[in-house]
């Protein structure tokens, strides 16, 4: 049979892990039965129609396995706890099945749940993934794992997860989830025969055997088939089941089938959702939200001057409530770094100099010292990436990187023209080829810098400026900072091309190319003790970006807040709905 290749694999959980062993620590299995005691109910839930689904301990014991235990080790909670989201997490995805099974029967003849062509797209799929298992077990001889360059950066390409509309006729605004890629159903190449169905025996027989003409005639396949039916036996053995070969890998199709009957069908919930309004009490939450951190700043900070300026520093772009008196804006930059002997020639010469202004005894003069940082910063070229898979950025070794003076000029060219956003856009694709500050990596803000034109300051040398600037970012960048501020006329997407290296900003750590990307400042009118947004505020926060070098705004900021990144969709925007068509969902205090 002709391989075919998988866009979801299902890796095998190990049974005898999962199953083996006390249930939470502190706590020991009080019987060898274990089949009556992994097939007790750990939930029920009584849907409005009659049908009752049930949870059992073995079923969250698997998914705690696959789950609940990324959230005690990430999250830090206790195993209760773990197990506890374990639990929450199968009663959202039982809501969930439920709930397209239903749709499902209203779309398809004869009340079934699934058309004769989803049955056999399944039916494949199993097959398709128990061949995946067993090549899990190859071990190819000399094959080393991949080496991992530590120096990669990973672009992070934000995705929104909903989207905004406007309804005209009812006046009304709602979330929706993003259109969807096209199905890994809708996709599918058939290559068995039609009206297949995991569900009868003769059919997870036939995947049997096809699995057996696989491997025949493969060593190598032969013996990942003995490890993985060795672990299966593992995996049963406190169990009164049949020990026949066929009788383990047909329990072992029924058990993988029910894993993507599983994921196709929250799949489909997702896709009948995505046509639908999702719970539009999640903009009224962004709202809320957003109104609490504007309060908390407002409260912290209004009427303090610079006691919110030492917190901004602190926070940088976190900041929801920004006081009359300081002037805040964002910049942008790349920075070219000196190396590790270019760092140390340039330290040993600034020693040099900070010992002659003392009157103290130099080895070098002070024209000798001054011409060697000159040399140094004229000969700086720093570093090249290139994009080597999707996303991945990694350093070119024996490439050599543009003069610093010439990758200005290019840098220039490359921005281009074009409007503020997309010359933003521009120069932060840029940053991945050339900045070596890891603080703009993957920034979800710009550097914020604040000016006073109200108090003057001096600079090291005792210069005196009309301003006083509030930063934590070194003076040469500050000065600049300022200079492309200009007083609040500053435009978006400018490069800086003054001072006294035409652009090049130098200071302790190298060279610096920076961008104006904005003024920061409240994004509402008339906050006071009592701020409190209307819903049409919505679309404020929906088009205000966190930064104008990616797509992310207040609105996905707030979001992700309220629905946490791990959460699937149906534990969040839609979890009210689909619990109101349950008469009860009971959890046993003893499920653990």
């Amino acid at each position: 049979m002709k391989e075919k290749s998988m866009k979801k694999s299902v890796a095998i959980l190990c049974m005898g892990l999962i199953l083996g062993g006390s249930v939470i620590t502190g706590c020991s299995l009080v019987t060898t039965n274990y089949e009556k005691y992994y097939g007790a109910v750990a939930c029920t839930i009584e849907f409005n129609d009659g049908s009752k689904a049930e949870i059992t301990k073995k079923d969250l014991r698997i998914a705690y396995a696959s789950y609940g235990f990324d959230q005690y080790v990430q999250n830090g909670l206790s195993q209760e706890e773990a197990y506890t989201k374990a639990l929450d997490y199968l009663v959202s995805k039982e809501l969930a099945i439920k709930d397209a099974e239903d749709k499902s029967r209203k779309l398809n003849p004869d009340d079934a749940i699934l058309t004769a062509k989803e049955k056999t797209y399944l039916w494949e799929k199993t097959y398709e993934s128990m061949i995946e298992n067993i090549k899990s077990y190859i071990n190819v001889e000399g094959e080393t794992e991949e080496e991992v360059n530590e120096d990669a950066v990973t672009r992070e390409i934000f995705k929104r997860e909903v989207e905004l509309v406007y309804n005209q006729a009812k006046n009304e605004y709602s979330v929706i989830l993003p259109e969807s890629a096209k199905s890994d159903f809708e996709s599918h190449k058939f290559w068995s025969e039609a009206n297949k169905d995991a569900q009868r025996q003769e059919d997870k027989e036939e995947i049997y055997q096809l699995m057996l003409e696989y491997i025949d005639g493969s060593l190598a396949y032969k013996d990942a088939y003995k490890q993985y039916l060795s672990d299966l036996k593992e995996s049963e053995k406190n169990f009164n089941l049949s020990k026949d070969v066929k009788s383990i890998f047909v329990r072992e199709i029924e058990r993988v089938y029910g894993i993507m009957y599983d994921t196709y069908m929250v799949g489909k919930y997702e896709d009948f959702l995505g046509g639908e309004k999702t719970n539009n009490t999640v903009i009224r939450d962004i709202l809320d939200l957003y109104e609490s951190k504007v309060r908390n700043d407002y409260s912290a900070y209004a009427g303090l001057g610079k006691a919110q300026a030492d917190a901004v520093k602190e926070k940088s772009g976190d900041i929801y409530y920004f006081e009359d008196g300081i002037n805040w804006f964002y910049v942008t930059h790349i920075l070219v770094k000196f190396d590790e002997n270019e760092q140390k020639q340039y330290d040993y010469y600034k020693a040099e100099i900070d010992k002659i202004k003392e009157g103290k005894e130099s080895e070098i003069s002070l024209s000798q010292a001054e011409a060697g940082i000159e040399t140094l910063y004229n000969n700086l070229a720093g570093i090249k990436r290139v994009e080597t898979s999707e996303n991945v950025w990694e350093e070119q070794q024996g490439v050599t990187a543009p003069n610093v003076s010439k990758l200005f000029e290019d840098i220039k060219k490359q921005v281009g023209t074009g409007l503020p956003t997309q010359k933003i856009e521009n120069f932060t694709d840029l940053i991945y080829e050339y900045n070596e500050d890891p603080g703009m990596l993957n920034a979800k803000y710009n550097y914020i810098v604040g000016v006073d034109y109200t108090i003057p300051s001096q600079d090291e040398n005792g210069n005196v400026k009309n301003y006083t600037v509030y930063s934590d970012w070194v003076q040469e960048f500050n000065d600049a900072a300022v200079e492309l501020y200009d007083n609040g006329n500053g435009v978006i997407g400018t490069i800086y091309e003054g001072g006294d290296y035409n652009g090049l900003i130098r200071s302790d750590y190298g060279v610096h190319i920076m961008m104006y990307a904005g003024e920061a400042k409240n994004l509402f009118s008339g906050i006071n003790a009592n701020f409190e947004l209307q819903t049409e505020d919505i679309i404020t926060l929906y088009n205000s970006r966190l930064n104008q070098g990616t797509e992310k705004t207040y609105f996905d900021l707030m979001y992700e807040e309220l629905v946490p990144s791990d959460s699937t969709v149906f534990q969040s925007l839609d979890l009210k709905r689909l619990q109101e068509a349950t008469k009860a969902i009971t959890y046993y205090p003893k499920a653990f």
